[in-house]
């Protein structure tokens, strides 16, 4: 009985050391990791300069200086302290409000209403800010919550712009219709400007969300009105310099790091999502995150999140070509899941927000083009008393950026279908609801999405 207890009292240490030699191993060897990557930061520092990638917001603000004098953006980020926070987020609903509105929902007519009244402060603000002024806007290292929650709140205001338009047309106030798809526009813009190196993708929303809501007035403008929708689409439907933002997210990401080293609430969030990258990744990198320090971790976090944006920059400064720049970061992506060296952690919870980044470029496009293409189908029709046969036939000139061909387009008794084939590049027809086909059409059918 001694001897067997002996036995396994020596089972059950031989375990628990093999145990801890393999932690410290792991703990060992994921530091070694972090000290590998760490010394090559020097390098990758450099050669982000030589490129042109800046590391900090100072850098990047530094690349478009603007005259204080000149510099509109702190009136238009005063407005926003003015801006509601809004009690319907706008991702929860099938449908934007402005269609909402038009499926005939009573209840969300006087909700509408009731934003609009909130957001009268913000808009009067907004009057004061010319929209022939330039832009910078100074935000501090750490602010990149903040701005989440003001990109947020912009979102849903335009949304409620979007819908106002669609209410003021409903009730025969047609200037006043096209007055409020402008705000909605300029406010965007003004998004853009202040914030360009943030705000790409709620740049992107606030279009596709104003963009509905002109398909929305379409049937109810006049022949004039329907030309001073297609003016005020081409003068006001804004474009963002995409490498400027992709520049600027890299930069926020890195300040942000920067950041948590110094608030320990910023840490705090990081270490959660780092753990949670974690844990697809190996018990090495589990161990790394809980063992190592921050200030040891740092340096080798950000020496290879800077890798792939230095790759990604020599491409498009070989090619001159966004596609580049897009094909390299999606590359990294697509590694990064492969990737057990917990230095590579905190590039796995940043990369993939930058990732797709074409995909919302080209939805863009297709937004601003099919909608004034649809524009002018409508004005043919009006003119002629018939869909056009063909795009080409009314006028239109419009290729899908997505396949680079000619976009597709169909007719029946009583809509006309402009469409592009998506990101899949499959043509299914450009059947509503039935098809993941970007569909514009006249007059607009609204489909649960």
């Amino acid at each position: 009985m001694r001897r067997a207890l002996k036995i396994i009292g020596y089972s059950i240490g031989g375990f628990v050391l093999a145990v801890l030699l393999i932690y410290f191993g792991l703990r060992a060897n994921a530091r070694a990791q972090f000290d590998a990557a760490a010394k090559e930061l020097p390098r990758l520092t450099a050669e982000a300069k030589s490129v042109g990638l800046p590391l900090t917001i100072q850098e990047l603000l530094n690349e478009r200086p603007v005259n204080d004098s000149e510099n509109a953006a702190p009136e238009f980020l005063k407005a926003c302290e003015l801006l509601p926070d809004f009690a319907r987020p706008h991702s929860f609903t099938p449908y934007s409000w402005a269609e909402e509105l038009v499926i005939g929902k009573p209840e969300k007519k006087a909700q509408i209403q009731k934003d609009l009244a909130a957001l009268k402060p913000f808009l009067n603000a907004c009057r004061t800010v010319s929209a022939k002024r330039r832009f910078r806007g100074d935000v501090p290292a750490g602010a990149n919550i903040e701005q989440s929650l003001l990109h947020s709140r912009i979102k849903n205001a335009v949304q409620c712009l979007a819908a106002q338009a669609v209410l003021q047309a409903q009730e025969g106030d047609l200037d006043g219709s096209l007055r409020s798809l402008q705000t909605g526009f300029r406010v965007t813009n003004y998004l853009a400007d202040c914030h360009g190196h943030l705000a790409m993708r709620p740049w992107m929303n606030c279009h596709g969300r104003l963009a509905r809501a002109g398909l929305l007035l379409l049937d109810r403008l006049p022949f004039t009105y329907l030309q001073r929708l297609r003016t005020i689409t081409e003068n006001e439907y804004g474009t963002l310099d995409p490498i400027w933002s992709y520049k600027g997210e890299c930069a926020i990401s890195l300040s942000r790091l920067d950041w948590a080293l110094h608030d320990p609430s910023e840490w705090h969030e990081l270490f959660d999502l780092m753990s949670l990258a974690s844990t697809d990744s190996g018990i090495a990198c589990m161990i790394a995150v809980h063992t190592v320090s921050k200030q040891d971790m740092a340096p080798g976090l950000k020496a290879r999140f800077i890798e792939p944006y230095i790759k990604a920059m020599r491409a498009y400064n070989k090619t001159g070509s966004i596609e580049s720049y897009c094909t390299e970061i999606d590359k990294t992506d697509a590694a990064l899941t492969r990737m057990p060296d917990p230095s590579y952690l905190f590039a796995r919870i940043a990369i993939p927000l930058h990732s797709s980044s074409l995909i919302y470029l080209r939805n863009d496009q297709w937004n601003r083009e099919a909608l004034l293409a649809t524009i002018r189908a409508a004005e043919f029709r009006r003119a002629n008393g018939r869909f056009p046969k063909t795009l080409s036939e009314a006028g239109i000139d419009l290729l899908d950026p997505f396949s680079g061909s000619v976009a597709g387009y169909r007719t029946d008794a009583t809509h006309a279908y402009i469409y592009s084939v998506g990101r899949d590049k499959t043509d299914n027809g450009g059947i509503p609801g039935k098809s993941d086909d970007i569909i514009f059409s006249y007059p607009a059918v609204i489909v649960k999405r």
